[in-house]
């Protein structure tokens, strides 16, 4: 019998880096056959970790959830008479994965995931170097991406120039790793002082990695966390009064750098100008004209969506998407109430309002709420993580070195 011990944090880092790398990294999503049967091995490894026992609260969530999620692909299938076995199946473990690795890591979600991600910029920034000077690779890696896929960096080759000029970090394009970077800090969202104190040199290498983005909804949810972060803060030392100008001010502020950058508040136009002009039949991939497009599909099955598969989901607009042409469709919000229903979105929100660890559950929801209108991120498992995550207090980091796990190996001979 051998004895393999490991500590604590080495099985919650690899746990936190396989959730960021099941949630976005194209060399684990969009590869063959991987992606097909990645979500099914994740809950196997968390459930194999776990020792396949869990508490009863856990199982109650997931029997919870499990029991919502068959009920809404039940719905698909008596609406439309078809659903898409693999991908109802791939949904339901996204899910599962989520409320098990969130409730397994507990309140070190925030530590480890932060840490992570710092890691994460940190690799990132030489290659973003290299391929802003003009020095790009080929990766033996295919995908149906427009992209370079290195495992730990994504790099870009879209018909757009600027793009080559943006960093991906290991997430599938620049908008997705602001967006991670931002709901790294979300889990922060009750213990924002810490961001400058404990966490304060993580914090730098995020707000640095997220300025090479140049994302449009990641600059904005930055500056509204920022904002966030003051007027909280200054409520708590100087009262509610100076808490809400020192807030005016910085929105003023904030309003002013918005009209001023052209990829800020001229894009965001250009937008608005462009969507003011379709119609129903039209498809157009920014925030709005995705919304007009999911609106479609929303007010005919408002309730439990129009299920996951390309047939029932985009049947007004099929020929498009054969053609591709609605590929990069990037209103999370509207998209998931398109697949999904209102039930499941109301169920993943009220169950945040419910989190009895969580403070701040309204400025929470309004964050993910905006993050969602730039990517499909509730599609995947670390967004799908907020309404289980233990928010209270961290563990010391002396604790947090002395926890150990044994893992017991039964080798026989041959």
């Amino acid at each position: 019998m051998w004895k393999l011990r490991l500590k604590q944090s080495y099985i919650d880092y690899f746990l936190v880096t396989w959730m960021f790398c099941i949630s976005g990294n194209p060399a684990f999503t969009d590869t063959y056959p991987l992606g097909k049967i990645l979500y099914g091995v994740s809950l196997l490894i968390i459930m194999a970790i776990m020792g396949f026992k869990m508490k009863v609260s856990t199982f109650r969530t997931c029997a919870i959830w499990g029991s919502l999620m068959l009920i809404i692909f039940a719905a698909h299938y008596i609406q439309f008479r078809y659903i898409t076995i693999l991908g109802s199946f791939n949904f339901a473990a996204r899910m599962l994965c989520a409320i098990l690795f969130a409730t397994y890591l507990g309140e070190r979600l925030p530590d480890r995931a932060i840490n992570v991600m710092a890691v994460v910029c940190l690799l990132s920034f030489p290659l973003f170097i290299l391929n802003s000077c003009g020095i790009y690779f080929t990766s033996p890696i295919n995908t149906e991406l427009k992209s370079e896929i290195f495992v730990i960096y994504t790099q870009n080759k879209g018909n757009d120039t600027n793009e080559l000029f943006r960093n991906s970090g290991m997430f599938w394009e620049p908008g997705a790793f602001a967006g991670y970077i931002m709901m790294t800090l979300m889990l922060f969202i009750d213990k924002l002082k810490m961001l400058l104190t404990k966490y304060r040199i993580q914090f730098i290498i995020l707000s640095i990695a997220l300025l090479t983005t140049m994302s449009t909804t990641g600059y904005v949810l930055y500056g509204l966390f920022f904002i966030y972060f003051v007027f909280s803060q200054l409520r708590k030392r100087a009262g509610i009064i100076p808490a809400i100008v020192a807030a005016g001010v910085f929105i003023a502020g904030f309003a002013l750098v918005f009209n001023k950058v052209d990829f800020l508040g001229d894009k965001i136009r250009r937008e608005l100008d462009v969507s003011s002009t379709l119609t129903e039949d039209d498809a157009n991939p920014s925030r709005t004209g995705s919304m007009i497009y999911d609106m479609q599909y929303i007010m005919t099955h408002p309730l439990f969506g129009n299920g996951l598969a390309a047939e029932t989901r985009h049947r007004f607009h099929l020929e498009l998407f054969i053609q591709h042409k609605l590929d990069g469709l990037g209103n999370g919000f509207s998209g998931i109430i398109a697949s999904m229903g209102l039930v499941f979105i109301f169920a993943f929100f009220i169950t945040i309002a419910r989190n009895g660890t969580l403070k701040n559950k309204w400025a929470l929801i309004l964050l993910i709420i905006l993050i969602l209108q730039g990517e499909q991120f509730l599609n995947l498992p670390f967004c799908m993580m907020f309404p289980f995550v233990n928010y209270g207090s961290l563990p010391d980091a002396e604790s947090r070195s002395k926890t150990k796990v044994k893992w017991k190996l039964k080798v026989q001979n041959t």
